[in-house]
């Protein structure tokens, strides 16, 4: 589980990266994007390494994140309808 915990972190980080890129005033931190690189590295070093050492978990781990993608795209859609029947 520790696997699939540690895949959310990093992409939290990539997506301050990306906000920060495409709207500069947005987010002020300092040590940008030194310091999110450096962690990003760090836990994909970390992510890396538990992968190396129980290979089978960690892929059950990842297969249950990406399985819940289409879940996200249904429910999403699902919310954006309730949306449009309550607007009416």
């Amino acid at each position: 589980m520790g696997f699939a915990l540690g895949i959310f972190p990093i992409l939290t980080v990539f997506g301050v990266i990306k906000l920060r890129r495409e709207n500069p005033d947005a987010i002020r931190m300092p040590g940008f994007p030194i310091t999110q690189i450096i962690f990003i590295t760090a836990s994909l070093l970390i992510l890396g390494l538990s992968y190396a050492e129980r290979p089978l978990e960690s892929s059950i781990a990842a297969l249950t994140v990406i399985a819940g993608i289409p879940a996200y795209y249904v429910f999403k859609r699902g919310n954006n309808l309730y949306r449009i029947k309550n607007k009416n």
